[in-house]
Order: structure tokens, then sequence, then C-alpha cells
């Protein structure tokens, strides 16, 4: 049988710990899995935004 979400179970345990107001512990323990998550447009893992050149400009400024 082909396993098309082997990960199905933590990603499904760690929106319930979301939904019920988990402890920084168990979100820990569930997120220190090798977890890989897909897109729905393609077959590419999903690894986040490259940087960018003008992140720097969107900083924080301290007010006096």
């Amino acid at each position: 049988m082909t396993m098309f979400a082997p990960h199905r179970d933590t990603l499904e345990r760690f929106v319930d710990c979301m939904h019920a107001g988990a402890d920084e512990n168990t979100l820990t323990r569930l997120l220190a899995a090798d977890v890989v998550l897909y897109g729905p447009f393609g077959d590419e893992p999903i690894t986040g935004m490259p940087p960018s050149g003008t992140a720097h400009r969107w900083g924080w400024r301290r007010v006096h």
C-alpha cells in the first residue's frame, strides 16, 4: 500500500495541540519530528521564503 502522507499523524497532533492551547513542551516535541510539507502547486517541499534584499528596510526603529 502506498503511503501518501507519512507524517499525517504528527501534523494532526500539532493542529490538535494548537486548537487546545498546548504548552511549549508539547509543541517542541511535535515540531522536532522530521516533517516535510508539500504545497498544493508542485512536488517540491516547502522550505520558506528566500531572503530578500528589501527586508532590512522593513525593520523596527526605536522611537525616543
